[in-house]
């Protein structure tokens, strides 16, 4: 292929197709040029926001500030859950189900999910709470997690996607919900969009850590089931988070 000097170069294995050596990776490649069009008008339009011009200290006060790890969480359940699942479910399938020609649909579930993260945003400002749409998004994705691994045992794949889907609606929501809780919650713009960004970085490991999580049980357990139990485990422990710091009381935290 007319690509195979890069595909060595960095030691990538071709896919042989119909007796050609294939490098399926350099498939990234054709985002280059889009992406360097987006980053030069971001360059050009989008540095005029009447904002201050960040500093370390703003960073000293983000990374202090207890709202700021609340909210990575909260977010990292949501977005996370959303992206990690996303990359992890072809896999799922393919060791639980392998008779489902799953890859004419596996695009349902985060298309569903993209789809409803602003409907996420729209609801928290119609009901004026970003935190009652995020924590109930937050315990529906804790049950649907758990059903997930009820449809795998049950070997009932209708129910396991039914149940896959509903997990991304959860995060759609969620996702879209918590994004409007952080400017209420720090009233700063600058220290709003700082922390926006951040949460944003470290919830797209989620996409990373779910099919490794999922990978690691199936070979140190031979069974899935541990990796629903974790990320049940992590649910829960958002879900109490999101309890403690936004929707009790005593919180006085009206976002």
């Amino acid at each position: 292929m007319g690509s195979a000097a890069l595909g060595s170069v960095f030691g990538v294995t071709p896919a042989i197709i119909k007796g050609n050596a294939v490098y399926l990776a350099n498939a990234a490649f054709m985002w280059i040029v889009p992406l360097v069009v987006i980053l030069a008008l971001m360059t050009r339009f989008m540095d005029n926001l009447p904002l201050e011009k960040p500093n370390p200290k703003n960073l000293v006060q983000i990374f202090g500030n207890k709202h700021t790890w609340a909210l990575t969480l909260l977010y990292t359940c949501s977005f996370g859950a959303f992206s990690g699942y996303a990359a992890a479910l072809g896999l799922l399938v393919g060791k639980e189900f392998p008779e489902i020609p799953f890859a004419s649909i596996a695009f349902v579930g985060p298309l569903v999910a993209g789809a409803l993260r602003p409907v996420g945003g729209w609801l928290a400002d119609k009901i004026n709470s970003g935190t009652k749409v995020t924590f109930v998004s937050l315990l529906g994705l804790c049950a649907t997690t758990a059903l997930i691994a009820v449809g795998v045992d049950m070997h009932n794949f209708p129910f396991f996607f039914a149940m896959s889907v509903l997990t991304f609606v959860c995060c759609g929501f969620a996702t879209g919900a918590t994004f409007r809780m952080i400017p209420h919650v720090f009233g700063n713009p600058l220290l709003s969009s700082l922390i926006t960004g951040f949460v944003a970085a470290v919830a797209a490991y989620g996409a990373f850590i779910t099919p490794k999580i999922f990978g690691f049980t199936y070979t140190t357990f031979g069974s899935i089931y541990p990796a629903f139990v974790a990320l049940l485990v992590f649910n829960l422990v958002t879900v109490a988070v999101c309890y403690w710091f936004y929707v009790r009381k005593s919180a006085n935290m009206n976002v």
